[in-house]
């Protein structure tokens, strides 16, 4: 073989790694871009979504007490640590009377102004579907 053929045939080969190599860099730059840009959407929307007002008490509050503006905050707390029957804005709460004492920084429930948990319906079985009786003749 040729020398010429066997550099020309080194420098195509040793070109085409390089491109490669390069090739590769820059798209895995370019994944890993839009990883990262995958991962900026889902904390937004985490942030801004899946947030819920919950209504906290800015000071001790005994049972007997009515509420007023200034004996609570609202915060926003994220959707999977969110208690539940939360109290979710304040003017649920105004001018109620707690049944049962509330200490600063808890949470406000429905319980404590003496309103019960929405319950599931209970089961009924469905009726049977509609048949007519035989006529008697």
């Amino acid at each position: 073989m040729n020398k010429g053929w066997t550099q020309i045939s080194t420098v195509i080969f040793l070109s085409s790694v390089l491109a490669g190599i390069i090739g590769f860099y820059f798209g895995y730059e370019k994944h890993r871009a839009v990883d990262l840009e995958k991962v900026r959407l889902a904390v937004r929307a985490k942030s801004s979504a899946d947030l819920i007002p919950v209504v906290n008490a800015t000071r001790d509050l005994a049972a007997g007490t009515v509420i007023s503006m200034s004996d609570m905050v609202t915060e926003q707390v994220l959707a999977e640590k969110c208690p539940v029957g939360q109290v979710d804005s304040p003017y649920i709460a105004v001018g109620r009377k707690l049944i049962y004492g509330v200490c600063k920084g808890h949470f406000l429930a429905l319980s404590d102004f003496g309103f019960s948990y929405p319950t599931p319906a209970p089961y009924v079985e469905p009726a049977a579907p509609y048949a007519r009786e035989s006529r008697r003749q």
